[in-house]
């Protein structure tokens, strides 16, 4: 059927099946309020969305089309769903770290890394972030790893900002896949770029970021800013 000949649809019945589903979902949501979530929300969906069947069957158009532009739909949101469920895992992943208590056992390492040189502890700790993040959101990464790694660096007297300034920034360095930052979740969102594709760009780009990141935050924290590395300031001490 050529565009011309398609009917279309009133405002008025177009508008009707959104208008009953918002009103009975307000209604819905006033008597049961949290319970709503437990099946009756639902069932006004089903409702919602037979009311739109009828008011298409109405407007003589054909259930197969119907059938069709639902799946097409579905198709549509099929990426950003994705996203959405990579990113909620991601942070249900970092806080299963946290209260699995995971997050406290990996810091009882500290004794490890004592005097170990500040460049080297400062690539390690930005390395991990980097790569971690590609599992975790970052804003969830470094809400649960940074007093980690403050605590840590004061357990080998090392001045908590050279490992917490670069693993912060480090969070927002990863490209190799969508959960890791919002930008990488925007792009794969555009269908134009594969998985495979942003690991083997993103990798390369980690390990160039790894390296800048770490030199350029501890010129910055040395020699700028003037910090030294084995003296804690006040701030970490109160």
């Amino acid at each position: 059927m050529s565009i011309e000949n398609k009917k279309l649809i009133s405002l008025f019945d177009s508008l009707i099946p959104l208008v009953a589903l918002v009103t009975l979902l307000y209604i819905n949501v006033s008597i049961y309020w949290d319970s709503s979530l437990n099946g009756s929300n639902q069932f006004i969906l089903i409702i919602g969305s037979s009311i739109a069947f009828f008011f298409g069957i109405k407007n003589k158009v054909k259930a197969e089309t119907i059938f069709n532009t639902i799946s097409n739909n579905f198709k549509s949101i099929s990426t950003p769903i994705i996203i959405l469920l990579l990113v909620g895992g991601g942070i249900a992943l970092s806080k299963a770290f946290t209260s699995s208590g995971l997050a406290d056992w990996i810091g009882t390492f500290s004794f490890y890394f004592d005097g170990l040189n500040i460049f080297l502890l400062m690539l390690i700790f930005v390395t991990l972030i980097i790569f971690l993040t590609e599992l975790n959101s970052n804003t969830a990464t470094i809400a649960t790893f940074t007093p980690i790694l403050i605590a840590f660096s004061l357990a080998i007297n090392i001045n908590p900002l050279f490992i917490a300034i670069p693993s912060t920034i480090a969070a927002s360095c990863a490209f190799m896949l969508p959960v890791a930052t919002p930008p990488n979740a925007v792009i794969f969102g555009s269908g134009k770029i594969s998985i495979k594709n942003m690991i083997k760009a993103g990798f390369i780009l980690n390990i160039i970021g790894v390296f800048l990141v770490t030199s350029i935050s501890y010129l910055l924290i040395k020699y700028l800013w003037g910090y030294e590395i084995h003296s804690i300031p006040n701030f970490f001490m109160n």
